[in-house]
């Protein structure tokens, strides 16, 4: 009977340490995906000065041709 006993706290220890490994493993999920949603966020804002940037570009080479 021992035996079970044994075996059965060890099992649980386990499964309580998976567990744990599970949350981690969510919680660093939830922040990778955060991060890129900043990311994301932070290349459309690049994206848009890059475009503000050719338009300025654009028009000052359009004042020089007059």
């Amino acid at each position: 009977m021992e035996d079970s006993s044994a075996l059965s706290e060890e099992i649980t220890a386990s499964v309580q340490q998976i567990s744990a490994g599970l949350d981690e493993q969510a919680s660093a999920m939830d922040q990778v995906a955060g991060r890129s949603q900043d990311l994301n966020v932070m290349s459309e804002e690049v994206f848009e000065l890059v475009d503000q940037f050719r338009l300025a570009a654009d028009e000052d080479a359009e004042i020089d041709e007059l």
